[in-house]
């Protein structure tokens, strides 16, 4: 769903005039543009706490020397 939204938003533009009545340039409903958008906040929070986590188990190269 999110790939039709995003593809309607930046290729929509552009389409040749052959294609403007085509069912995949189509504009989608609210509830569609809604949902995508709720599709990919969410992969970036899980994207955005994976990063998180790394960054915290990431032990620092001088806590090592330091005999920690």
């Amino acid at each position: 769903m999110e790939k039709i939204v995003q593809m309607h938003e930046e290729v929509h533009p552009y389409e040749p005039d052959e294609y403007y009545n085509d069912v995949m340039y189509a504009p989608q409903t609210e509830s569609q543009v809604k949902e995508a958008r709720m599709i990919k906040q969410t992969i970036q929070t899980k994207r955005s706490r994976m990063l998180y986590d790394l960054r915290r188990a990431h032990v620092p190269n001088d806590a090592c020397r330091r005999g920690a």
